[in-house]
Parts: structure tokens; C-alpha cells; sequence
């Protein structure tokens, strides 16, 4: 899959955001100021209040891209690779809020490389540490200049508009660290379950509890599960058994999150088991919704009902 920048990212998320949080409109194109020049009518960008000088150093050198340090931080620098959780709101020209980590109630958390583009906010974070707050304003045109043309432009982000990032970094996550951690416990988790499990060297670990007397499900077979979903402290966030409807999908296709693609295969039919999910295989380091946080460890207690080839 192609790494998708955080600006499209923030631009996912308040197309979603406004979706759940705007009443319909009707479909349309927004109105464009005009302006006459020899008697002729013509279309010009929507109408903007001047930018009013920020009072704060700007550290970057790139026109059209700015980062404007509010508060500095005495923390650990932001490098190349660094896992960094940081609270972020975005807003547009109008500065209508488009998206926002505190409105989702915790930090966002990805892992921090430069980006092929120059206007993305990645390259500002890589000037920043922990503790630091800063405004960061990208210049919409030279972005998707960049980055796929004017056809990836959404309507509330017009020409010649500015994106403007209010950004405080939260912390940098030791990953080995964490990683120790989990570890601790999962082991902790599997001796109190009294569970004999299988690791796969993909960090995954797969406990039979009833053997099943059917075969194993196949690449492109479509499998039908009942499922319940925990995390290792047992916080349920999904279950078909509490909806009282099974859940079906076709191994391979990427339907699901990896774990079940790898782990459900290897549970006959008729069988059930414990899928011990690493959150590398499951929903990684941005998490999913307000129920799974970032690089959790994702607990599935799976029975494998019934297996069709696709074609059936």
C-alpha cells in the first residue's frame, strides 16, 4: 500500500469528520469571486483575509511552508524514524477545524520519515522535540503541486490557501521498550490463561482450544467466524457473538487485518482457538476508533464455522 502522507491523511480524516459531524448539503460548486477586467467576468481564488504576521520566528527556509515555534520544548529531537505521538488540530483558510486529536480524546501516533515531498508535514516535525508546540502553514498549491495535481484537491481546501497544522509534540515512544513490555505481557496473559500456544516468526501466537475435525481454511476460500475481541487486559471493543451474527470474508483479499489473514488459516473448521495478535499485524501504531490505542496487542477468541471455495 502507498504511504500516504499526513496531509492527505488530515484531508481523509476531515472529509470523515465532516461527514459525522455536518448536516447535509446539496452538491454544488461554492461560489467563486469575480472580478471584472476589461469588461470581462472572470473567476478568481475564494475571498481571504490578509495573512497577518505571526509573532513567532518561522524556522523554516522553504517559501510556502512555514513553522512558527509557539512554545520550545526541552525534550528528546524528532528523528528520522522516531515513533512520536503528538496532538494536532487542522484547520483551513477559514479556520474552520477539520480535524483533530483531542476531539478524538488521545494523541496521534506514527512513526516520523522525511517525505518525498517537500510540503508535508512530516519535514516540519523533523524540526521539532518533545514539548515543543508550533504552528505549521503549508501552502496548498505548492502541496499538490507536488503530490498528484489539482484532481486530489477537496473543495474546502481552495486555491491559493494556506493548511494550517496546530501542532504540540506529546512524546517519542521507545519502541524497543515497548516491545519488551508486551512481551512481559503476553507471557503474563498466556500463564494466567494456562494456554499452550504456537509463535510464528511473525510474532503471532495461535492457541487451539477445541480441535476441529474439518480442513484448514484456504487462500481465497470464503470463511465464516464467530469472534470476540479483546485487549490483553480483556477491554472488549467487537464481537459477532454479542450482534448474534457470524462474520465472513475471503482469506487473502485484505478484508481483515493481517492477524486474522495469517492466524485464521491455521484453525480447522469446526475448531476453535485464541489469536494473539502483535499490533504489527493488527492495527499498528495509529490504533482504530477510540477502543484500540496505538501498537496494541489484539486478543481474538475465534470459531471457524463453515469454509466455501470462492467460486461456490
Amino acid at each position: 500500500m502507498k504511504k500516504i502522507t499526513l496531509l492527505l491523511f488530515a484531508v481523509a480524516l476531515s472529509v470523515q469528520v465532516m461527514a459525522q459531524t455536518q448536516p447535509a448539503k446539496k452538491a454544488g460548486p461554492a461560489k467563486a469571486k469575480t472580478s471584472t477586467t476589461k469588461g470581462k467576468a472572470t473567476k478568481g481564488a475564494p475571498a481571504t483575509k490578509p495573512s497577518k504576521p505571526l509573532p513567532y520566528k518561522n524556522i523554516s527556509t522553504l517559501p510556502g511552508f512555514g513553522v512558527y515555534k509557539v512554545v520550545e520544548g526541552t525534550g528528546e529531537q524528532i528523528v528520522a524514524g522516531s515513533n512520536a505521538e503528538i496532538h494536532m488540530d487542522i484547520v483551513n483558510y477559514k479556520d474552520s477545524l477539520l480535524g483533530s486529536s483531542r476531539q478524538m480524546g488521545k494523541p496521534f501516533s506514527f512513526k516520523v520519515n522525511p517525505a518525498k515531498s517537500a510540503y508535508a508535514l512530516e519535514n516540519a516535525l523533523l524540526m521539532m522535540r518533545v514539548g515543543d508546540s508550533a504552528l505549521v502553514k503549508i501552502s496548498s498549491d505548492k502541496y499538490f503541486a507536488e503530490n498528484g495535481g489539482e484532481q486530489n484537491r477537496p473543495p474546502f481546501i481552495p486555491k491559493g490557501t494556506d493548511i494550517t497544522y496546530k501542532v504540540k509534540i506529546y512524546s517519542i515512544v521507545d519502541m524497543n521498550k515497548l516491545a519488551k513490555e508486551n512481551e512481559a505481557k503476553v507471557e503474563a496473559f498466556i500463564n494466567e490463561r494456562k494456554l499452550t500456544t504456537t509463535k510464528y516468526d511473525n510474532g503471532l501466537r495461535v492457541a487451539i482450544l477445541r480441535e476441529g475435525t474439518g480442513e484448514f481454511p484456504k487462500n481465497g476460500d470464503n470463511v465464516t467466524v464467530h469472534y470476540r475481541g479483546t485487549l490483553l487486559d480483556g477491554t472488549p471493543f467487537d464481537a459477532s457473538y454479542d450482534r448474534n451474527q457470524p462474520f465472513t470474508f475471503k482469506v487473502g483479499s485484505r478484508q481483515v487485518i493481517m492477524g486474522w489473514e495469517e492466524g485464521i488459516p491455521k484453525i480447522k473448521v469446526g475448531g476453535k482457538g485464541i489469536l494473539i495478535i502483535p499490533s504489527e499485524l493488527g492495527y499498528g501504531e495509529r490504533g482504530a476508533g477510540g477502543s484500540i490505542p496505538p501498537n496494541a496487542t489484539l486478543v481474538f477468541e475465534v470459531e471457524v464455522l463453515e469454509t466455501k471455495p470462492a467460486d461456490k
